[in-house]
This record gives C-alpha cells, sequence and structure tokens, in this order.
C-alpha cells in the first residue's frame, strides 16, 4: 500500500491523467480511501512499487509510504 496525492497546491486538485492513472491499478470494485492528510490510499504489487511509483510521479502525483512515517497535516483546503 502507498499513499499518493496531487502535492501541496490549493485544494489538492487532481486532473483527469491522475485519475486515470490512479484507476489504472484498481480493480472496479476496489474502494480508494481519502486519509484526513489529504493522501489516498492505493494497493499495488511489491514487485512493481518502484516502476508504479515512478509512473504516478510522471503525472505529477507525489507518492509517500504508509505507515509510522512524519506527514504533515492539514486541517483545511484553505491552509
Amino acid at each position: 500500500k502507498i499513499a499518493v496525492n496531487g502535492g501541496i497546491g490549493f485544494g489538492a486538485k487532481l486532473n483527469a491523467r491522475q485519475l486515470l492513472m490512479i484507476s489504472k491499478y484498481m480493480s472496479e470494485d476496489e474502494e480508494l480511501e481519502l486519509t484526513t492528510f489529504q493522501q489516498l490510499y492505493i494497493e499495488i504489487p511489491e514487485d512493481k512499487k518502484e516502476e508504479i511509483m515512478e509512473e504516478f510521479r510522471n503525472v505529477g502525483l507525489a507518492c509517500y509510504p504508509v505507515g509510522n512515517f512524519v506527514k504533515s497535516l492539514r486541517t483545511c483546503n484553505f491552509c
């Protein structure tokens, strides 16, 4: 599992290319979790982790590890 988001830009917006890239690695019945850190958790194959993360970065998505790591916390979309 990795966490992805659209970066630090105002409103944390995602574009169509980013959404299509995320959906490429999801099954039709799979759900996407939006965390309080405004990150999306997505399950990816461990053996293709670096390759997939590079694909995400190429469309402007930031990738983060999931677990006990230091993360910034936004309290609203304006902050």
